[in-house]
């Protein structure tokens, strides 16, 4: 077969579309030599006639551009494949048509389809599996014009009497990815060079396709599979969140003040209304939060919590309301806040009173509106919302000196719980004792036995820290493996308490405990806890539970105290 100049069969206007890694004039000259069928009759040139129409040639590539854009719109795998094999067969004079896909290292026929776009059943018996291995092997086009007498000894080709036949392998790079088989099996000598020239460019476009689709379902599959998993460790938090709840609620009390607080619980679950929860550091005002949730009509919703000292002041704003894409350098997708996350649910805010006043304002108007708006947004969100907030402060006499805005504070204390220190309920330190042992043994073993002293030991010492304190002392004795716990095993300040306060009152702590107001117990139990590890302040702050920016705040709040009383003993 004679050479040509592919460019002479492309109008001018379209010449850029038809050039491509396979289309290249050194690359087509050494395809014509795998081109199997030398009977083929060079296509002559067509130019746009005098009137401009397009000629033939010039509208395929038309055609082929709508298909190729057509077929890279599309990202569901599944409707893509058999786009392009009815694509491929409109392009081309064939009347059948198979897609082969290399899968797990085995060749699969994944459509088969006629020019009536129906399904051919039994593809694999229709094909010959030789022309597709030589296509792929040659990384080029075969055509043949009668295959059954032109290729001898390929027995699926001269069983199957196939006449007409162009496979093109799908090339991505160095992968293949399959290959297009399509045939006329009633007529010879079908397939011309114009055909191969239009399959090889659809084949380009077809393979990116592909693995553009795959790609996109990969994706998918992958994202379902966090999704599918985050589901299941939600699932497993809330499963525990409620069976900390259930420990909580049966808990056998004899404190009259707990007694007040589970009677209480009881009547404000079914509630809509704002709850403020006021108690020292490690009392449970989370839990007690989450039982609310879990015995409320909101139970099904999300329990979205947040300490309000561990978030940076300005990251305080979106992390509740959200924020838009472009609001600020970073901000490259949307965020939902937790506002909107607790939506149907319940929110709780913990230490809200390290608020700033602003943030306290923008609070506010999310309660009386029940609309936020995300940072860089115009318009609001409806959310519907319950709040729980909780301090360990007391925030009315924030409110009195102007520390804690007086409308907040009216709009959460609508309904307002107060949980007693574990000091004040050593009653039921046997217990919680027992509880915590049971809940935090090891998988697969018994819990930890204690001794009635030991008991008794733990009765004598006052528990600044509270049940938190207390499942930590609990935590460290099952990590260095006691299964038996005696007085000796405590820890020295819990087994001497008094030594260990006469150590801190010589060190400046002062005072009894029970003589201090919460205030200042709470700075007593912080500045025991630096002394402990040595003034490391995120050791300090794990002991105690806080974060380190909430221990860093609260002494940053201590010193400003300090210089206000030097300024006013000066003053008088």
């Amino acid at each position: 077969m004679a050479e040509r100049d592919d460019r002479e069969q492309i109008p001018p206007e379209l010449a850029a579309f038809a050039k491509n890694p396979r289309q290249v004039e050194a690359a087509n000259r050494e395809r014509r030599r795998g081109v199997r069928d030398k009977s083929l009759d060079p296509v002559q040139p067509m130019r746009p006639t005098d009137t401009g129409e397009l000629t033939p040639e010039a509208r395929r590539l038309n055609r082929l551009l709508e298909i190729n854009k057509a077929i890279n719109a599309e990202t569901e795998l599944d409707n893509l494949l058999v786009m392009i094999m009815d694509s491929a067969i409109e392009l081309s004079s064939a009347r059948r048509g198979f897609l082969v896909l290399w899968d797990q290292g085995e060749m699969q026929v994944v459509q088969a389809r006629n020019i009536d776009k129906h399904t051919i059943s039994s593809p694999e018996a229709a094909i010959s599996r030789r022309l597709i291995k030589e296509a792929i092997e040659r990384r080029e086009t075969v055509v043949t014009a009668r295959a059954s007498t032109e290729r001898d000894g390929y027995a699926s080709a001269t069983g199957l009497d196939l006449k007409s036949v162009m496979v093109s392998p799908l090339l991505s790079g160095s992968r293949i990815l399959g290959a297009l088989y399509l045939d006329e099996p009633e007529k010879v000598g079908v397939f011309q060079a114009d055909d191969v020239r239009t399959l090889e460019s659809f084949c380009d476009q077809a393979a990116i396709a592909i693995q553009n689709a795959r790609r996109i379902e990969e994706l998918h599959t992958r994202m379902e599979s966090q999704r599918m998993r985050l589901r299941r460790v939600e699932a497993e938090v809330r499963r525990r969140d409620q069976e900390e709840v259930r420990t909580f609620g049966n808990l056998k009390t004899s404190s009259p003040k707990l007694k007040r607080v589970f009677d209480l619980l009881a009547r404000v679950a079914e509630t809509n209304f704002p709850v403020i929860i006021q108690g020292e550091s490690g009392t449970g005002k989370e839990l007690l939060a989450k039982a609310i949730h879990y015995t409320s009509l909101r139970r099904d919703a999300p329990f979205v919590p947040m300490n309000c000292a561990a978030v940076p002041e300005t990251l305080l704003d979106s992390e509740l309301f959200g924020y838009n894409a472009g609001a600020f350098t970073g901000a490259t997708r949307a965020h939902r806040g937790l506002f909107e996350q607790a939506h149907t649910g319940t929110l709780f805010l913990d230490e809200i009173e390290e608020m700033s006043p602003g943030m306290q304002g923008k609070l506010l108007r999310a309660l009386q509106e029940g609309e936020i708006r995300r940072v860089g947004a115009k318009d609001t969100v409806k959310v519907d919302v319950r709040v729980i907030a909780a301090t360990n402060r007391d925030i009315q006499a924030m409110v009195e000196r102007g520390e804690f805005r007086r409308d907040l504070y009216y709009r959460l204390n609508v309904i307002p719980v107060e949980i007693p220190p574990l000091r004040e309920r050593l009653e039921d330190l046997p217990e919680i004792v027992h509880t915590l042992l049971e809940r935090l043994k090891p998988v697969g073993r018994s819990a930890p036995s204690i001794s009635l002293d030991a008991i008794e030991a733990l009765s004598r010492y006052r528990w600044p820290g509270n049940v938190r304190e207390l499942e930590n002392e609990l935590k460290r004795l099952i990590a260095l493996g006691v299964t038996d716990i005696q007085v000796d095993d405590l820890s020295d300040h819990i087994r001497n308490p008094a030594a260990s306060a006469g150590a801190t009152a010589a060190a400046g702590g002062g005072g009894e405990l029970p003589t201090l107001n919460i205030k200042e117990l709470e700075r007593l139990t912080i500045e025991r806890a630096l002394a402990q590890v040595g003034g490391n302040k995120t050791h300090a702050a794990k002991l105690l539970g806080l974060s380190r920016r909430g221990l860093l705040k609260k002494l940053e709040r201590y010193r400003e105290e300090d210089e206000r009383r030097r300024v006013g003993d000066g003053g008088g």
